[in-house]
């Protein structure tokens, strides 16, 4: 299980995302995660005022997993994990040529929601025209 670090902020209710605690490192995308993200945006039609691709903060882990204090299966462990609050997607390395988990993550930040709430779900599996 990786050591990520969360800190509750002043409400109780948001947490921080810790790099140096979770052992991940900044990295700059393959070009394709552009081409992922506008594909999402076409396909949830959501307003996209609050995050831009430009915005997103990339991690990578070598762990297995990263830990989601939200995620209810698989003791915590995820695939991927975005921390809508500070627009940062975090990716362990088996998962980053991973598209379903890339537009799984991008949707958490376009929708601003750390929860699978909407039927914009589906656009996991969307293929572009």
């Amino acid at each position: 299980m990786p050591a990520l670090l969360l800190a509750l902020g002043a409400t109780g209710c948001e947490y921080s995302f810790d790099p140096i605690a979770a052992e991940a490192t900044s990295f700059y995308p393959p070009s394709e995660y552009a081409q992922i993200w506008q594909d999402m945006v076409i396909c949830t039609g959501f307003d996209f005022t609050r995050v831009s691709y430009q915005d997103v903060k990339w991690y990578r882990t070598s762990d297995e997993c990263v830990y989601n204090p939200d995620h209810r299966t698989n003791d915590g462990c995820a695939a991927g994990l975005a921390w809508v609050e500070d627009n940062i997607i975090v990716l362990p390395d088996r998962s980053i040529n991973d598209v379903m988990v890339v537009r799984h993550e991008i949707i958490h930040l376009l929708s601003g929601q750390r929860h699978h709430l909407g039927n914009y779900w589906d656009c996991v599996y969307w293929e572009a025209p």
